[in-house]
């Protein structure tokens, strides 16, 4: 399932939700909320420490739980609307 993901600084992208799990494009929201982020041997880097990715037409997405986890995110799921996030 595709959900919607809202930055609080006004920019729109596409996650998607796999098995309960949101994963989030990587690098967009990574450094919008200042995070250095990074590609090796198959993973994205956030500051350095590779984390589970998912690969999707190109682009590595990143779950939630991560950006919270390593750049202290803070990720609201929308009760009214299964498919809206906010970060």
């Amino acid at each position: 399932m595709s959900v919607t993901v809202h930055t609080a600084a006004g920019s729109t992208y596409t996650g998607y939700n796999e098995k309960g799990t949101t994963w989030i494009p990587s690098r967009p929201i990574g450094e919008l909320i200042g995070g250095r982020i990074g590609y090796t041997k198959g993973k994205v880097t956030i500051n350095g420490e590779a984390v589970e990715t998912m690969n999707i037409d190109g682009v590595g997405y990143v779950t939630a739980r991560d950006l919270t986890k390593l750049l202290d995110a803070r990720i609201f799921w929308d009760k009214e609307s299964r498919n809206k996030v906010e970060i």
